[in-house]
């Protein structure tokens, strides 16, 4: 009797294990099925809608008609994270229903940004009601000029999209090389270097007291003598990024001497204008409307050009005295 009721519990629970791992088995291989794209190419939107509404999916298409031609993912690919099916229409077969079959208020027709620089891009999206994507994948540029333009966006343009719907970006971006080692070679060594870099150059002229040359006091100084003049500092640095269309800076120190020309007893204003004239700088200490009393350096102390002098003046001049020059 013992053996008889312990073998029909035995059988019982079989029976209710072997049931339970059927079912686990089935609604694992059910799932399985659910995950991926069936072969939607050739029904009507009608007959793929009940898929569509089943899997909760984002459509968007572009053509027109009532013929799925194309999809994306491709029959047999997991369905995407992001649940968008993209539909491509055409006229064709013997279908009584024209696509789409639901609101068509709910959806519309993405802008073309491709050749837009990236932030106007995004700005036209949004203005749509659509939202660009933010970190948008990279492509070397071909040319200074394209750098950060939009060269491909997904949906396409005209693809009508539920909206708000993401709006995937592509770019182009700088190709970065390092800057050569420039310091140490003369301005004209510098230029043969940077010639075949899609760069733009320039240089200034600075002198030892660290007063930049202006654009006109550069056309004044001998051209041929800067050309040979050593490279002091550049930017970007030897090594750094540099980006097709970037200006790389030169320094050169450049110190031609001169003569500080005697201005005693000369007023104070002719003495700044001929200091100028002698390429120095001037500074008064005293009256500017008077006369030169003194000068450092001294008259005829020979000095870098665009070195200060320092005018020393007295209101009126000294009185003449026989027998001394002055």
């Amino acid at each position: 009797m013992i053996v008889r009721v312990l073998t029909e519990l035995d059988v019982m629970h079989l029976r209710i294990s072997f049931s339970f791992f059927a079912l686990l088995a089935f609604a694992t291989a059910s799932h399985a099925a659910l995950a991926r794209m069936p072969n939607l190419v050739g029904l009507s939107i009608a007959e793929a809608k009940s898929y569509i509404d089943q899997h909760v999916l984002s459509v968007y298409w572009t053509g027109t008609g009532d013929t799925i031609a194309e999809q994306k993912p491709k029959a047999g690919a997991k369905i995407p994270g992001d649940r968008i099916l993209q539909l491509t229409l055409k006229q064709g077969g013997n279908h009584d229903h024209t696509f789409p079959p639901y609101d068509v208020s709910k959806t519309e027709p993405v802008p073309s940004v491709t050749g837009l620089p990236l932030p106007a891009a995004r700005a036209k999206l949004r203005a749509a009601g659509f939202q660009p994507d933010p970190q948008p994948p990279t492509k070397v540029a071909p040319d200074p000029k394209s750098i950060n333009a939009v060269i491909e966006q997904d949906p396409p343009a005209g693809a009508h999209v539920p909206v708000p719907a993401a709006v995937r970006l592509a770019v182009y971006k700088p190709k970065i090389f390092r800057c050569p080692a420039l310091a140490g070679q003369t301005i004209e060594q510098a230029y043969t270097a940077l010639k075949p870099l899609p760069v733009k150059i320039e240089y200034r002229v600075v002198s030892t007291h660290g007063v930049i040359y202006s654009p006109e006091e550069m056309q004044r100084l001998d051209q041929k003598a800067l050309s040979h003049l050593p490279v002091a500092a550049q930017n970007p640095e030897s090594g750094g990024d540099t980006r097709p269309g970037q200006t790389v800076f030169l320094t050169v120190r450049y110190d031609p001497q001169t003569t500080v020309p005697a201005l005693v007893n000369r007023p104070v204003r002719e003495a700044v204008l001929a200091l100028s004239a002698a390429g120095l700088r001037s500074h008064v200490r005293g009256d500017p409307e008077g006369i030169v009393a003194s000068l450092e350096p001294d008259a005829g102390t020979s000095i870098a050009r665009r070195s200060l002098v320092y005018i020393e003046s007295d209101r009126d001049p000294p009185p003449h005295v026989p027998g001394m020059l002055h």
